[in-house]
């Protein structure tokens, strides 16, 4: 998976989950979209010191930078290359997907 393709699956979380419950229930396991989101949903998971916070806040819960900033104590721009960081592990852990 490239950057951008990470990014839609993170974009699009709630719209791709949907789609891929249906599938799942329908016995594609092996699906594209399903091994893909679920590798996203596990590398998440992994991620140190509180990346995968800010991944979940902003793309699954669709909290602002502001918000989040304010709740996690730290300014949007720390926010903000928190989650480019995030999104480059990401990038690196399912580059071979």
């Amino acid at each position: 998976m490239d950057k951008a393709e990470i990014k839609r699956y993170l974009e699009k979380y709630n719209e791709i989950k949907a789609i891929v419950e249906f599938k799942k229930r329908k016995g594609l396991k092996e699906d594209r979209d399903v091994v893909c989101l679920s590798a996203v949903e596990s590398a998440i998971a992994i991620l140190p010191n509180g990346l995968d916070q800010v991944l979940i806040k902003l793309y699954i819960q669709k909290q602002s930078l502001r918000y989040v900033g304010k709740k996690m104590y730290l300014t949007k721009d720390t926010v903000s290359r928190k989650r480019d960081k995030a999104i480059d592990m990401l990038c690196s852990c399912l580059g071979d997907l």
